[in-house]
């Protein structure tokens, strides 16, 4: 054999190495590229079904949020309505307080004017069983005299010297008698009404010094800045009279209610003066 036809066979040989190693490359490559397909289309439905069950997990989530959201603002709405009741229910103790103060204040001020009222009804209660004594003294006499002069009366009838005129008039004095004991009888029964007439008597002055500013006016009432704890009681007068601008007098206040710290007093005028608020009140003042 020629060299020609050994380099020949050599370019053969060669060129068939060469075209079947690509056939081999290309076998490979095909072979790797579907393997990795198939691997990929595995890993998206790994892939897809982990989405789903994230998916499934979120909404139930989301669902147990939502509820539970629910439940606070429901418990919100709740305590919000116990909030307001518990406001209301402290605003309905403290009225309740504040009323039983008042109450208690009232209770104080009313006991007081009613020892003050009892001590004064001890007084006219003496005073009556007194003049009650008294009128009895005289209704006995009046009786007794009575007696005695029915027994002169027969005494006298029986005596023949006696005279007619004389047993007239006895019998006129004693019709006197009569009328006088009816009279004694009935003042007896109209002892009831002297509290009215104690009532009626002149009002007192007080004896200590007070002086004080009417704090407000309704029609001749003035409510004045003295009260019990002054020493004011109900019958006091009090005299009113202003500085600004010019001194005047201008009238008396006579009070028929006391409170601590103010009294209520009916204003009577001097002429045509009228009390008016900021004036001023005296226990004693030299006119």
């Amino acid at each position: 054999m020629t060299a020609l036809g050994k380099t020949l066979v050599f370019f053969n040989l060669l060129f068939a190495l060469v075209t079947g190693g690509l056939i081999v490359q290309v076998f490979l490559t095909r072979t790797n590229w579907k393997i990795g397909f198939e691997a990929a289309v595995a890993d998206r439905n790994a892939a897809q079904a982990v989405a789903k069950s994230e998916k499934v997990l979120a909404d139930q989530r989301a669902r147990a949020f939502d509820a539970d959201r629910k439940k606070l603002e429901d418990e919100i709405v709740n305590l919000k309505k116990e909030v307001a009741g518990r406001i209301e229910e402290a605003r309905d103790h403290k009225a309740a307080r504040e009323a039983a103060v008042t109450a208690q204040r009232e209770a104080i001020v009313n006991s007081q004017a009613a020892s003050q009222e009892i001590d004064k009804l001890k007084t006219e209660r003496n005073q009556m069983q007194v003049q009650l004594a008294q009128k009895n003294d005289r209704v006995a006499r009046l009786e007794s005299d009575l007696a005695n002069l029915s027994a002169k009366e027969k005494y006298a009838s029986i005596r023949a010297d006696i005279t007619e005129k004389e047993i007239e008039e006895k019998k006129v004095e004693l019709a006197n008698l009569n009328r006088q004991i009816g009279e004694l009888r009935a003042e007896l029964q109209s002892l009831g009404a002297l509290k009215s007439k104690v009532a009626g008597m002149k009002p007192r002055v007080p004896t200590v010094e007070q002086v004080g500013k009417v704090t407000s006016v309704a029609d001749n009432l003035a409510v004045i800045s003295l009260g019990s704890d002054h020493g004011l009681e109900v019958g006091h007068i009090l005299q009113v009279y202003r500085t600004v601008p010019s001194a005047q007098y201008l009238g008396t206040l006579t009070i028929n209610k006391t409170e601590t710290h103010r009294a209520v007093g009916l204003f009577q005028p001097s002429g045509r003066n009228v009390v008016k608020v900021g004036d001023t009140v005296d226990t004693k003042i030299i006119r």
